[in-house]
């Protein structure tokens, strides 16, 4: 979600850049205040953060990039909140006690989400101090941004959609999970789990599932999401003019 808001505000605002500064020529507003003016230097240096090299055009590159670092701030701002609302004992980390703690004032979580949780902050204290730092903290709560997380979200992908308790992921049981809770149809399902299936065999081990990690990590869906809405806003596929 936050993703997709991050490329609607680029394209909306390199669109409305192009409308503006490529449309037809138009008399002066003698009542013009100059609001236009500001609102487009704000415009102007919000893009220049994008447009690295300074070429007037935002490339797939460039903005997948700018997307990369704005999400990966965004992250570093809200573990930075979590950690001041957790950290009772303001050392600066977290503890399995303060994290349950801090649940339990949001009203609590069940038996098998403590047993999850659990797993995960095990996994996430990288240096097994028993605690969480604020990069520890990310990998808790945004699992797919840490290859080292990539084991234990397996393991729940697993104990949810291997019905048959064989450590496989048949089709039936994946599409099970996907196109039948509205999450993609069955097509897509398909194909998404045709290219997981790398030897073929008709199933989904479990060093096949953190391929799809893989996919769905900041790094990957920035650049899917670059070349979308490059191609979406531009003709040639390849670049699209936001300043002149």
């Amino acid at each position: 979600m936050a993703l997709s808001l991050l490329f609607f505000v680029t394209y909306v605002l390199c669109t409305r850049i192009t409308a503006e500064f490529r449309g037809p020529e138009t008399s002066v507003n003698p009542e013009d205040d100059g609001s236009d003016d500001k609102e487009k230097a704000k415009l102007r240096s919000v893009l220049s953060l994008i447009d690295r090299n300074g070429d007037s055009n935002i490339s797939v590159k460039e903005l997948s990039a700018w997307t990369q670092k704005s999400m990966r701030t965004f992250y570093r701002q809200e573990a930075d909140g979590k950690l001041s609302a957790l950290d009772t004992n303001k050392d600066g980390k977290v503890s399995w006690v303060e994290y349950v703690k801090g649940a339990e004032n949001r009203g609590g979580f069940t038996e098998k989400q403590e047993r999850r949780d659990s797993k995960r902050f095990e996994h996430a204290d990288v240096n097994r101090d028993g605690l969480l730092s604020r990069d520890e903290l990310i990998s808790l709560f945004h699992p797919e941004e840490s290859a080292n997380m990539f084991g234990v979200i397996v393991e729940e992908f697993m104990e949810y959609m291997d019905s048959d308790n064989d450590g496989l992921l048949s089709f039936r049981e994946y599409k099970g999970k996907t196109a039948d809770t509205g999450n993609t149809d069955e097509h897509s399902a398909k194909e998404s789990f045709k290219r997981l299936d790398k030897d073929s065999d008709g199933k989904l081990n479990k060093e096949e599932m953190k391929l799809w990690l893989e996919a769905v990590n900041t790094s990957a869906q920035a650049n899917n999401q670059a070349q979308r809405q490059v191609q979406l806003a531009d003709d040639n596929k390849v670049i699209f003019r936001c300043l002149v």
